[in-house]
This record gives structure tokens, sequence and C-alpha cells, in this order.
């Protein structure tokens, strides 16, 4: 009898400790989680926007020194497209920086590409826009290759916009200029990843490659780039309490009889 009160001991120990294994476990495992939740990171608040030193708050209308577009090149063959210039300077009394934008209008069959950084606003129309400031002592410049599909004429319309910056409002338009080409081979820009349309527009293609599948268990596992990456699912604290406990209970049902306890009648 006293052999079987100490195995049945034994196995209640053995029991007790797992169990109470499970629960410390249980325990440390939380206290890092909410420590790791309630982490407070302390931000500074951000500083309170101030208006640039380049934007004056009662411009007066802006005078430019030069504002002109010309056409070195008219004619276009293959290889050779056409060629627009221009340059643009603030008068020396200007005290405030100045927002250009050139918009260049193009005909059907008729494309903008290189030179400035020009991008597409409109059907048939690119546009680029910089900033002048009076302590610059450069005059800023702007070029466009023409480029064209049709033979015969080809015509290009530019429109030239500004005003000082941060006051669009205030915003003055010289007068339309407009260029003649002669085309006696079609040309098209060289395109690499991308070019743009004949109406100025950007127009590119990009494939991203990637392949990716839920994986079981809850686990996901995804494919791209060369590289896999598994993400394994997390586990709560009941979840993993209960398992422990489970397998205590196991544990104990498989020690007793090997040991000579019975727990059932």
């Amino acid at each position: 009898m006293t052999t079987q009160n100490s195995r049945t001991f034994s196995v209640l120990m053995i029991a007790l400790v797992i169990v109470s294994g499970a629960v410390g476990l249980a325990m440390v495992t939380g206290t890092a989680a909410a420590q790791e939740n309630n982490t407070t990171t302390t931000s500074t608040p951000s500083p309170t926007p101030t208006p640039s030193a380049e934007e004056c708050e009662n411009p007066e209308l802006p005078q430019m020194d030069a504002a002109r577009l010309y056409a070195p090149t008219r004619q276009i063959e293959a290889g050779q497209p056409g060629r627009i210039e221009g340059g643009f300077d603030l008068d020396n009394q200007a005290e405030c920086s100045v927002v250009v934008e050139v918009r260049l209008v193009v005909q059907s069959g008729v494309s903008i590409s290189g030179g400035s950084d020009w991008g597409s606003t409109a059907a048939g129309m690119v546009s680029t826009e910089f900033t002048i400031t009076p302590e610059g002592s450069d005059t800023e410049d702007v070029a466009a290759n023409v480029y064209s599909r049709n033979t015969g004429d080809a015509r290009v319309d530019a429109e030239i916009e500004y005003w000082p910056k941060g006051h669009p409002d205030m915003s003055q338009s010289l007068d339309s200029q407009r260029f003649y080409f002669e085309v006696t081979e079609p040309t098209t820009p060289v395109e690499d990843d991308g070019g743009q349309d004949d109406d100025g527009g950007q127009a590119g293609g990009g494939s991203q490659g990637g392949d990716g599948g839920q994986g079981g268990d809850g686990g996901q596992v995804t494919e791209g780039g060369g590289g896999i990456n598994i993400e394994i699912p997390n586990v709560g604290i009941t979840t993993l309490v209960a398992g422990l406990a489970a397998l205590a209970i196991i544990g104990m049902m498989y020690v007793a009889p090997k040991v000579g306890i019975k727990l059932r009648k």
C-alpha cells in the first residue's frame, strides 16, 4: 500500500511540475508580450511649418529679363529631330522667386521627347515647370526634341506662363508662339524601357514577378524577387497553456500504468 501511495505521489508531482512549468512559461510569455505592446515611443512634435524664404508675402508682378523660345533646327529627317530651345531669367530688381511653366501643344503624329523634364498634362500637350530665384545668376534653359511620323509640315504651339512662387493667382502669360518644321522623313524617339506617345505623354511597361500561396497551418509562404519568406502564425497564450496542460494529462495517463497506478476503476 505504501508503495502504491508513493507511486501515486510521484505521478502527481510530475504532473504538478509540468503544469507549473506550463503556467510559468505562459506568464513569462504574457509579460514579455505586454511589455512589448505597452512600450511607448516619445515623439517630438513637428515644428509648425514656416513660409519658405523664397516666397514673398506681398509680391509684385514679376518682370522677366529673358523669356523666349526659338527653333534652331526646323528640318526633321531620319535620325535628326527638330529642336526647340529657350532661356528664362528674372529682372535684376526682382526680389521674389518666380515659377515658370512652358507648355507645348502638338498636332497628331508629332511627339516631344528629350531635353527638359517634359510631362504629359493633356492629350496633345506636354509641359515643364521650374523655379527661378533672384539669387540665381544663370539663365534657366529649356529644350525639346520634336519628332514626327508624317512627312510634310509639323506644327508646335508654345505657351509660357509665370507667377510669383506661392501666388499662382498672379500668373501672367506671354504671347503664344508657333513653330513649323519641315519633315522630309518620318522619325520617332528611340524607346528603351519607355518613351512618349504621339501626344507627348509618357508610355512604358513593366512586369512584376512573384508567386505566392498560402501554406498549411495558417502559415504564409511567399516567393518573389529571388527569395522565400515564411511567416510563422502567432499563437495565443491561452492556446499555449491549454496545449501544455493537455500534454501533462496525456503524460499522466501514459506514465501511471507504467508505474502500476490505475487511474480508472
